[in-house]
């Protein structure tokens, strides 16, 4: 992970399951240095990174009501941005309102040779996959203005970003 960026996708789930990884570099707390964004075993989407040690959580930022229905599409917004002093990271389903949390003294690391990143799996297992579709995914090195995800979001058609 880089110390500012913006994540982008859309997101339909087929069936759920506690602990579904949509994409990410940490597998658990404390292993495997990146980021994480699942619906955790609660049953929240949670944007999650992590330096890779025992203890070393970046920022955890659950979203503590909202959690995907199946056969539904949603467009998912993930920010960070490591030079701000609070909510350093956000995280968006559609158009709503952003959760975000303040990021601890921890710094990201910009990868793991043992845990590469993945889409639509458990980084960590063989065989661990989700079941959903993932569409549009793009990545940014920096955070996209609101007016810019208001754009994305189109009136929930989504734009096609070629």
């Amino acid at each position: 992970t880089t110390a500012n960026y913006t994540i982008n996708y859309w997101v339909r789930i087929v069936s759920t399951a506690n602990n579904e990884f949509l994409l990410g570099t940490a597998h658990t707390d404390d292993a495997g240095a990146g980021l994480r964004h699942r619906q955790n075993t609660s049953n929240v989407i949670d944007q999650y990174m992590t330096e890779g040690s025992a203890g070393g959580t970046v920022c955890s930022n659950p979203s503590a009501t909202s959690y995907f229905s199946t056969g539904t599409d949603y467009m998912v917004t993930l920010r960070y941005d490591q030079s701000l002093g609070t909510l350093n990271a956000k995280q968006r389903l559609n158009d709503g309102a952003d959760t975000t949390a303040n990021k601890t003294a921890k710094t990201p690391l910009n990868g793991d040779a043992n845990n590469p990143f993945t889409i639509a799996k458990n980084p960590a297992s063989a065989s661990d996959y989700g079941n959903f579709y993932i569409a549009e995914l793009s990545m940014w090195e920096r955070q996209l203005t609101e007016a810019e995800i208001e754009e994305l979001y189109n009136g929930g058609d989504g734009l096609a970003i070629y």
